[in-house]
């Protein structure tokens, strides 16, 4: 099972709305699931490791693939699906979902600062 569909799956199970997968409004924005929880929408970066490359890399791998410039195309790409669908006073957030072998994290409300 793909990671994006595994996160899904998880986002699902815990009430999330799945409302779009691969949102790439632009070359410098991109997102891998737009959801909604209890009314927010919610950006959700997806990164994982395979049992294989985790035992290479460990999650601390995971976590440092997540920069600044990262957050901003994911915002980016969020507000410009805000504005698109006529939500643009929504209240808004970014999760970070890792996958880690068998293990999943999520991080919800993740910023740079």
């Amino acid at each position: 099972m793909a990671f994006e569909d595994r996160a899904c799956e998880y986002l699902k199970r815990i009430g999330y709305d799945i409302v779009l997968r691969n949102y790439k409004p632009t070359k410098y924005s991109e997102v891998d699931i737009i959801a909604v929880d209890h009314g927010c929408f919610v950006g959700v970066e997806v990164k994982g490791l395979t049992r294989k490359a985790d035992a290479v890399f460990g999650a601390d791998f995971i976590r440092a693939m997540i920069s600044k410039r990262k957050i901003f195309k994911i915002t980016s790409a969020l507000n410009l699906y805000l504005q698109s669908s006529g939500d643009v006073n929504a209240q808004a957030r970014i999760d970070v979902v890792f996958i880690s072998g068998g293990d999943l994290f999520h991080y919800k409300n993740v910023s740079t600062q």
